[in-house]
């Protein structure tokens, strides 16, 4: 089966974290300028426009707490920010970058 969007190896690429910008489901890579979970949330966060709004952002806090367990098991606990300090940190903003270099 491939996939309706893009190539049909992206995917696959993001499933099993092999995107250096990106984490499993899709979640974004810190940056070396997030040096805790705060500020790495700070920038992810679903912030709703409007009273109640409701988005499948505003749980990317527990999808990345899912992932760390995942990957780090007992590990990753509320007290060490559930490991976020194990994570590379990226000191390049790809997407960032490649999108200001195209115009």
């Amino acid at each position: 089966m491939n996939a309706l969007r893009g190539h049909s190896n992206i995917q696959g690429l993001t499933d099993v974290g092999l995107l250096s910008e990106s984490m499993p489901g899709y979640l974004a890579m810190p940056l070396d300028t997030e040096p805790d979970l705060d500020a790495y949330y700070s920038t992810r966060k679903f912030k709703p426009l409007r009273p109640n709004q409701i988005s499948y952002y505003q749980n990317y806090s527990k999808f990345f707490v899912s992932l760390q367990k995942a990957m780090f098991g007992a590990a990753a606990t509320a007290e060490n920010d559930w490991a976020y300090d194990y994570i590379p940190k990226l000191d390049v903003a790809f997407l960032r970058r490649s999108c200001a270099s195209s115009k």
